[in-house]
Protein backbone atom coordinates (compact mmCIF):
# COMPACT_ATOMS: atom_id res chain seq x y z
CA UNK A 1 0.00 0.00 0.00
CA UNK A 2 1.23 3.37 -0.50
CA UNK A 3 2.43 5.47 2.85
CA UNK A 4 -0.36 7.24 2.80
CA UNK A 5 -3.23 4.61 3.36
CA UNK A 6 -2.65 5.46 7.07
CA UNK A 7 -2.99 8.78 7.48
CA UNK A 8 -5.18 10.05 9.56
CA UNK A 9 -7.83 11.84 7.47
CA UNK A 10 -7.50 8.95 4.88
CA UNK A 11 -8.36 6.54 7.71
CA UNK A 12 -11.29 9.07 8.77
CA UNK A 13 -12.58 9.04 5.00
CA UNK A 14 -12.72 5.61 4.78
CA UNK A 15 -14.86 5.27 7.82
CA UNK A 16 -17.03 7.57 6.32
CA UNK A 17 -17.45 5.61 3.02
CA UNK A 18 -17.66 2.24 5.53
CA UNK A 19 -20.64 4.28 7.64
CA UNK A 20 -22.63 5.84 4.73
CA UNK A 21 -22.49 2.18 2.13
CA UNK A 22 -25.16 0.43 4.24
CA UNK A 23 -27.23 3.35 2.98
CA UNK A 24 -26.00 3.74 -0.16
CA UNK A 25 -26.35 0.28 -1.55
CA UNK A 26 -29.65 0.04 -0.04
CA UNK A 27 -31.91 -0.76 -3.37
CA UNK A 28 -34.61 1.56 -2.01
CA UNK A 29 -32.12 4.41 -1.93
CA UNK A 30 -32.68 6.54 -5.04
CA UNK A 31 -30.36 8.52 -6.60
CA UNK A 32 -30.78 11.80 -5.14
CA UNK A 33 -30.71 10.36 -1.69
CA UNK A 34 -27.20 8.98 -2.81
CA UNK A 35 -26.24 12.04 -4.09
CA UNK A 36 -27.18 13.61 -0.53
CA UNK A 37 -25.36 11.29 0.93
CA UNK A 38 -21.84 12.18 -1.05
CA UNK A 39 -22.78 15.91 -0.36
CA UNK A 40 -23.15 15.11 3.76
CA UNK A 41 -19.92 13.02 3.90
CA UNK A 42 -18.29 16.06 1.87
CA UNK A 43 -19.50 18.79 4.42
CA UNK A 44 -18.36 16.72 7.51
CA UNK A 45 -14.81 16.83 5.65
CA UNK A 46 -14.57 20.13 4.95
CA UNK A 47 -16.55 20.96 8.19
CA UNK A 48 -13.87 19.21 10.17
CA UNK A 49 -10.94 21.50 8.34
CA UNK A 50 -9.47 18.49 6.17
CA UNK A 51 -9.32 18.67 1.95
CA UNK A 52 -8.70 16.92 -1.14
CA UNK A 53 -5.25 16.45 -1.98
CA UNK A 54 -3.43 14.76 -5.12
CA UNK A 55 0.31 14.26 -5.83
CA UNK A 56 2.02 15.71 -8.56
CA UNK A 57 4.35 14.15 -10.57
CA UNK A 58 7.54 15.64 -9.58
CA UNK A 59 6.11 14.90 -5.82
CA UNK A 60 4.23 18.12 -5.31
CA UNK A 61 0.61 18.22 -3.43
CA UNK A 62 -2.30 19.94 -5.37
CA UNK A 63 -5.74 20.75 -3.86
CA UNK A 64 -8.36 19.56 -5.73
CA UNK A 65 -11.43 21.61 -6.54
CA UNK A 66 -14.94 20.86 -5.24
CA UNK A 67 -15.91 18.89 -8.31
CA UNK A 68 -12.96 16.34 -8.49
CA UNK A 69 -13.51 15.79 -4.47
CA UNK A 70 -17.42 14.92 -5.15
CA UNK A 71 -15.88 12.72 -8.03
CA UNK A 72 -13.79 11.07 -5.46
CA UNK A 73 -16.32 10.21 -2.60
CA UNK A 74 -18.77 9.04 -5.54
CA UNK A 75 -15.93 7.21 -6.97
CA UNK A 76 -15.18 5.69 -3.68
CA UNK A 77 -18.79 4.68 -2.30
CA UNK A 78 -19.00 2.91 -6.24
CA UNK A 79 -15.53 0.78 -5.23
CA UNK A 80 -17.14 0.35 -1.60
CA UNK A 81 -20.17 -1.33 -2.92
CA UNK A 82 -18.01 -3.42 -5.11
CA UNK A 83 -15.68 -4.66 -2.49
CA UNK A 84 -19.19 -5.44 -0.12
CA UNK A 85 -20.72 -7.15 -2.94
CA UNK A 86 -17.38 -9.13 -3.95
CA UNK A 87 -17.32 -9.89 -0.35
CA UNK A 88 -21.04 -11.33 -0.02
CA UNK A 89 -20.28 -13.46 -3.37
CA UNK A 90 -17.24 -14.91 -1.28
CA UNK A 91 -18.58 -15.48 1.98
CA UNK A 92 -21.90 -17.21 0.29
CA UNK A 93 -19.76 -19.31 -1.79
CA UNK A 94 -17.78 -20.18 1.31
CA UNK A 95 -21.11 -21.01 3.52
CA UNK A 96 -22.42 -22.84 0.22
CA UNK A 97 -18.90 -25.15 0.65
CA UNK A 98 -19.21 -25.81 4.11
CA UNK A 99 -23.00 -26.86 3.71
CA UNK A 100 -22.29 -29.49 0.98
CA UNK A 101 -19.95 -30.76 2.97
CA UNK A 102 -22.07 -30.80 6.38
CA UNK A 103 -24.42 -32.61 3.50
CA UNK A 104 -21.95 -35.02 2.57
CA UNK A 105 -21.12 -35.83 6.55
CA UNK A 106 -24.85 -36.11 7.26
CA UNK A 107 -25.11 -38.69 4.37
CA UNK A 108 -21.88 -40.84 5.36
CA UNK A 109 -23.37 -40.94 8.68
CA UNK A 110 -26.60 -42.24 7.87
CA UNK A 111 -25.44 -44.73 5.57
CA UNK A 112 -22.87 -45.99 8.41
CA UNK A 113 -26.32 -46.21 10.89
CA UNK A 114 -27.89 -47.98 8.27
CA UNK A 115 -25.46 -49.95 7.47
CA UNK A 116 -24.86 -50.79 11.24
CA UNK A 117 -28.82 -51.52 11.66
CA UNK A 118 -28.45 -53.83 8.89
CA UNK A 119 -25.56 -56.02 10.09
CA UNK A 120 -26.84 -59.07 12.05
CA UNK A 121 -25.38 -58.93 15.41
CA UNK A 122 -26.42 -62.80 15.69
CA UNK A 123 -28.81 -61.92 19.06
CA UNK A 124 -31.83 -62.89 16.24
CA UNK A 125 -32.30 -66.40 14.73
CA UNK A 126 -33.09 -66.34 11.31
CA UNK A 127 -35.22 -69.10 10.07
CA UNK A 128 -32.94 -68.90 6.92
CA UNK A 129 -30.09 -71.36 6.47
CA UNK A 130 -26.50 -68.85 5.81
CA UNK A 131 -26.87 -70.54 2.30
CA UNK A 132 -30.05 -68.93 1.92
CA UNK A 133 -29.28 -65.71 3.13
CA UNK A 134 -26.58 -65.34 0.92
CA UNK A 135 -28.10 -66.12 -2.63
Amino acid sequence: RKFCYKHKGNVNFRTMITSNLPTYIDPHTTRKERATIIDIILEEIYGAGSKFLRKGNAGQWFLLSKKEAREKVAHSMRDARGEMKRWVLKKNASNARKERTNDKKTISTKQQTAAAEDVDDGDTKSEETPHELFS
